[in-house]
């Protein structure tokens, strides 16, 4: 039975079939392979024998939205399914496992759940002419407000990947601020900016990380800052007062706003802000001499030349 055959005999509305189609056509077309398979009236397909989705499920959650909006989702799961393609690869010599994601799942962590004006947990006036921000259940979600696109997460729940450190250098991020005590919000100004940032969200999750005093953040470079990526912290209280130091002597402009330090595994990430937009990240770079181990703390020449490579 081919996929035409397959859509045509569910019984769900020809609203349902029309996404269902176009969810194939779209993993068509990224030369997939994929497999059709019925369990109780329900149409699953899996994807390079790794990657599975309920379309049936995925086609009731989209049939709801606009065609737009459903064309933003089917995007984010494209995404979802190339970047673990790529990851698995980079990581299959190594036998590391990353996780793989669900595909139904992910489309329901994208959906927008409530209607601007709406009552709903997690809200707080952000400032600027941002006003809502949306936590779904899932743990992740993101609502468009007042042409400002509102991203969530869970930070209990991410992982920092070495390849995402050098992914966040692209995305157009406005401002990132603590909304709870485990939960932080990242603005973005550019409806470019969902896919790609929902992609990383997703290569984020899963993960055992802790909030706090710690020093556990998540954030992204910006024309207007440079921010701090989610890492797990060692004695932090000591050297960030060391690195408070250090960055003061090396901002050319030392008028900022302010600045946060987070010691993680084998690298420092820093964020300084000023009005005119200064931004420093430092790194530690460690090596031997005359038989004794030393550390030093290195400012790359510019932002966008922090990647996974700098951090081996």
């Amino acid at each position: 039975m081919d996929e035409t055959q397959f859509v045509n005999g569910l019984a769900i509305p020809d609203t349902h079939k029309r996404v269902v189609t176009k969810i194939l056509e779209a993993l068509r077309r990224e030369d997939l392979h994929l497999e059709l398979a019925l369990e109780d009236g329900e149409l699953y397909v899996e994807i390079e024998d790794q990657m599975r989705g309920n379309l049936t499920e995925m086609a009731r959650d989209l049939a709801e939205v606009s065609e737009a909006e459903q064309d933003e989702a089917i995007s984010s799961v494209l995404h979802q399914v190339v970047a673990y393609r790529t990851e698995a690869e980079l990581f299959l010599d190594e036998g590391e496992e990353i996780p793989v994601p669900e595909l139904s799942a992910v489309v329901a962590t994208l959906l927008p759940t409530i209607e601007e004006g709406e009552e709903f947990s997690y809200a707080k006036d952000l400032g600027g002419d941002v006003h809502a921000y949306l936590l779904t259940d899932t743990g992740s979600g993101w609502k468009l407000l007042d042409d400002q696109l509102v991203l969530g997460m869970n930070v209990a729940d991410s992982k920092l990947w070495d390849s995402a450190v050098a992914a966040t250098s692209q995305f157009p991020v406005s401002e990132v601020i603590e909304v709870e005590d485990d939960i932080v919000a990242i603005l973005g100004s550019s409806r470019e900016f969902s896919a790609r940032a929902l992609d990383m969200v997703e290569l984020l999750d899963e993960a055992q990380v802790e909030y706090g005093d710690e020093g556990v953040f998540f954030a992204i470079p910006s024309p207007r800052s440079v921010l701090v990526l989610p890492v797990r912290a060692g004695s932090v209280e000591a050297d960030a007062m060391r690195m408070v130091e250090y960055k003061n002597g090396l901002l050319e402009n030392p008028d900022f706003v302010d600045a946060e330090g987070i010691l993680g595994d084998r690298a420092y990430y820093w964020s300084a802000r000023s009005e005119e937009g200064t931004g420093i990240i430092c790194y530690e770079h460690e090596y031997t001499q005359n038989g004794e181990e030393y550390v030093e703390l290195v400012l790359p020449d510019n932002l966008w030349e922090l990647d996974s490579n700098k951090r081996d």
